[in-house]
């Protein structure tokens, strides 16, 4: 019978968080993405937002990637373990097209969004590459979102 609380501790050591961020990323922010915090963050947009979702230790950041390679660095150069690196399920290419067209990549950025939109059962924010948080206001921000939802709007 001992066994039963150290299995309940576990359990809730292991369950998934209830609130954090959604990032999609593929090619470029992927292969600029550096661990160190001296970085410029003009250069390395994506290291800079994962470093402040480190620096705020509280909610985590799923980040999904296209294809085993990005999920990879995106792995070996995280800034905490706060941020994994997730394949869109399909695991299906989008590629440029020959006129440079951006639609695949935001059809890719849709697929990610719809396949991990509930990714954190109490919410789940998804948050573009290129802007910063605000580190004292990042609960203020998920208050936004839950008056939103409690007022039926989301």
């Amino acid at each position: 019978m001992r066994l039963a609380p150290v299995l309940a501790v576990a359990a809730v050591a292991t369950a998934a968080p209830p609130r954090g961020f959604l990032l999609v990323a593929k090619n470029l922010p992927v292969q600029l993405l550096q661990r160190d915090a001296d970085a410029d963050w003009r250069r390395d947009e994506l290291g800079g937002l994962l470093r402040d979702i480190c620096a705020q230790e509280k909610y985590p950041a799923t980040v999904v990637v296209g294809d085993a390679n990005e999920a990879e660095t995106v792995e070996r150069n995280r800034p905490c373990d706060l941020i994994q690196a997730r394949l869109l399920p399909d695991r299906r290419r989008l590629n440029l097209r020959e006129d440079g067209s951006i639609f695949p990549m935001r059809l890719f950025k849709v697929r990610a969004i719809a396949a991990f939109c509930n990714i954190y059962a109490e919410g789940t924010l998804y948050i573009d590459n290129d802007v910063q948080l605000r580190l004292p206001v990042v609960d203020e921000l998920f208050a936004i979102f839950d008056t939103m939802r409690a007022n039926g709007k989301t």
